[in-house]
């Protein structure tokens, strides 16, 4: 489905690039939709408990730092995962809690955000706002890590822009990171 889209993929494809049976699919989900959702939110788990795993003595630097890294390297090993949850519109397809836990994840960076925010380390503004400026920044470079497009100083070079998006103004003190 991330490679094709939504409609273009159907469930004999998928029974066919499974190894399995059509009706083995159809044992588990109801619907392709079904199997989506499930799918969906199995993979915004492994991508929120790289936000979860951060110890709390970081800055928020190296918080989101450290959550940009782990998000690559889950795109480096399933380029199709990335795809799946950071990378992919899924409209009308995500059920309602396939959204809310779209929402958490979005929610655990913004709490990043924001404590940044009370330490005088990230920008005024609205953590939400912030928070997405920040993602679409990692988004890149997890985007081109499951393309396999760029090499590690590349995607630094993205992580140390999409901090510096939403840093304090005048913030010193944070050399770059690129050796």
């Amino acid at each position: 489905m991330t490679e094709r889209g939504y409609h273009e993929t159907k469930t004999p494809d998928i029974a066919r690039r499974a190894g399995v049976a059509e009706g083995t699919i159809y044992r588990h989900f109801a619907t392709k939709q079904a199997m989506l959702n499930e799918i969906y939110r199995a993979g915004v788990g492994v991508f929120a408990s790289a936000v979860a795993g951060i110890p709390d003595d970081l800055d928020p630097r190296a918080s989101l730092r450290e959550i940009a890294e782990r998000w690559c390297a889950v795109a480096r090993t399933n380029a199709p995962l990335a795809r799946l949850v950071l990378l992919s519109e899924w409209g009308t397809h995500l059920d309602t809690a396939s959204r809310d836990a779209a929402r958490a994840l979005s929610t655990a960076v913004e709490q990043v955000i924001a404590a940044g925010k009370s330490a005088g380390d990230v920008r005024p503004g609205a953590a939400a706002t912030l928070a997405a400026i920040w993602m679409a920044g990692v988004r890149l470079a997890v985007a081109e890590t499951a393309a396999g497009r760029w090499k590690d100083s590349d995607v630094q070079l993205a992580i140390d822009a999409a901090w510096d998006a939403v840093r304090a103004p005048g913030l010193a003190g944070h050399p770059p990171s690129i050796p």
